[in-house]
């Protein structure tokens, strides 16, 4: 990884802790969206909520990935891309009246690090990013897989697919 990439991770990380901790803690008070995620022109703003899926742009992995393809493509750099992207999804998430404040606000943060994780990926190799709901009792043993083999979860599910996909069922992921 590079420097680069983590002083990126690391600062986006805060930027997202320190924008999304006062709503969070706040529940009195009304849902506001940062002002500093607000897209850079109206022109930029439309063309973000055209790109976007319908909904919840997270039920749509395909469309959200073809969306940061269409930014970086654009010539937006990695934080402008987050930075628009979440300058689009705050404002309809801060209309629903339906949601508490801290729903509000857990909703936006699951958002940001999820297109954050996908505007970040590594530049040197492919990250493809499956969305698969998993029952707890899995993941629990996934992860316990994954400790005991001393890697990440993520490493031993890709090792596992790997060994399945070349018929290895069970060589690496036991």
């Amino acid at each position: 990884m590079t420097k680069k990439y983590l002083v990126l991770l690391f600062g986006t990380s805060v930027l997202g802790s320190i924008c999304f901790a006062a709503p969070a803690h706040a529940a009195d008070t009304a849902f506001e969206c940062p002002r500093t995620f607000t897209p850079s022109t109206p022109a930029k703003l439309q063309e973000v909520q055209q790109l976007l899926p319908e909904g919840n742009p997270l039920d749509d992995i395909d469309r959200l990935n073809a969306t940061i393809d269409a930014l970086q493509r654009d010539g937006l750099s990695r934080s402008d891309i987050i930075n628009h992207l979440i300058g689009v999804y705050c404002p309809v998430v801060a209309r629903n009246s339906s949601l508490s404040v801290a729903e509000r606000t857990d909703l936006v943060r699951q958002f940001a690090a999820k297109i954050t994780t996908l505007v970040s990926g590594y530049e040197n190799e492919v990250k493809v990013i499956i969305d698969v709901p998993l029952k707890r009792g899995l993941v629990d043993t996934i992860t316990a897989k994954a400790k005991g083999q001393g890697v990440s979860v993520g490493d031993w599910i890709a090792r596992s697919v790997e060994a399945e996909l070349s018929g290895n069922s069970g060589a690496k992921s036991k």
